[in-house]
């Protein structure tokens, strides 16, 4: 093995572990929206309700990784419908949805944003489970971007919430 060979090794290790923690937070996401919001049948004549916004982000989890610009802009519909019904937990899932999606993509300061705006309503809202999970995503961000001291302080935030509050680990991966 050469020094090459193991950082190769190391930074493909890192991707994978990104990636489906990435898989597996897009899926918490969905489901935590749904958990929270009203479920209605839909029917063109209906006026929006929330039932619409977790079809939108159920829409833009199928399309997350073949069509990540399609994921986005069902992400963005669904932060304008829930923002329009004050439906927060939507409203949350979706920033977060799309700024994995921007991530994704490649447009880390546009995903720190959606990102910074759903830490500041989870931050608002006191939803810890939301907050360490928007943590690990803006912590993901700047690795990508090289700046590890800033990874390393959201990061930590999230694993303090985490080993404060066990339950939110264990609600969130299961």
């Amino acid at each position: 093995y050469s020094i090459t060979g193991q950082l190769k090794s190391k930074v493909m290790k890192s991707f994978y572990k990104k990636l489906l923690f990435t898989i597996l937070i897009i899926g918490v996401q969905v489901s935590y929206g749904q958990q929270k919001g009203e479920t209605k049948s839909l029917s063109e004549d209906q006026v929006p309700d929330t039932s619409q916004v977790n079809e939108l982000l159920q829409q833009a989890q199928f399309y997350f990784f073949t069509k990540p610009d399609s994921c986005l802009l069902l992400s963005n519909k669904a932060i304008e419908l829930a923002q329009q019904l004050k439906f927060t937990s939507g409203e949350l899932v979706a920033l977060n949805t799309a700024g994995e999606a921007l991530h994704f993509l490649g447009d880390f300061p546009q995903a720190l944003d959606m990102h910074l705006q759903a830490l500041a309503i989870n931050r608002s809202n006191k939803d810890k489970k939301g907050e360490a999970l928007t943590l690990s995503y803006i912590g993901f961000i700047y690795i990508d971007l090289n700046e590890y001291r800033q990874a390393l302080i959201y990061l930590n935030e999230s694993k303090v919430l985490y080993q404060r509050f066990p339950d939110l680990f264990y609600n969130t991966f299961n």
